[in-house]
């Protein structure tokens, strides 16, 4: 009966080990992929996905690929902006996506450029970049990012609880 008594507390106490192991480094937030650096969000886009996105606070705007444009059927054109950045110019049009949400956080009628991300995706081998996050939707929350953890934390108010 004792030795019977032990292994089912050792069972126990094994299957508590196992579950505390399982759980996420984020259990408030939401895990990134770090390449180079550079950190890669899961974000969904009128309601669909999650897709891959870089994280970008230096880009004013956030950026759609024309894959994921073309896949979403997004179609609320709202003009056309001029990019520029690293000595270069370019034309493209603006879009409003209906929501874009990352870590449980959404914006509604987001402006999005639409620009071809391909040359950036050999720098990305694991992960097709479909858009670049940028300053637009990020300065609607507090963002807190966990580099030693991986985790990215959007909230509203002063404290991310």
């Amino acid at each position: 009966m004792r030795h019977t008594l032990r292994i089912i507390t050792a069972a126990a106490f094994l299957c508590g080990l196992t579950a505390v192991r399982a759980q996420s480094p984020c259990p408030h937030a939401t895990e990134f992929r770090d390449y180079n650096h550079r950190i890669i969000v899961p974000v969904k886009v009128n309601g669909h996905g999650p897709y891959a996105f870089l994280l970008d606070t230096g880009s004013q705007v956030t950026i759609f690929d024309p894959l994921l444009v073309a896949a979403l059927h997004v179609s609320k054109d709202a003009g056309s902006a001029k990019l520029s950045g690293l000595g270069a110019a370019a034309s493209a049009r603006i879009l409003i996506a209906d929501s874009v949400e990352l870590d449980a956080q959404t914006v509604d009628h987001l402006d999005a450029v639409v620009y071809d991300l391909t040359a950036m995706q050999p720098q990305y081998a694991n992960a097709r970049i479909m858009g670049i996050l940028g300053e637009n939707f990020l300065e609607q929350f507090n963002v807190v990012i966990n580099h030693h953890s991986a985790c990215i934390h959007l909230f509203h108010g002063y404290s991310p609880d």
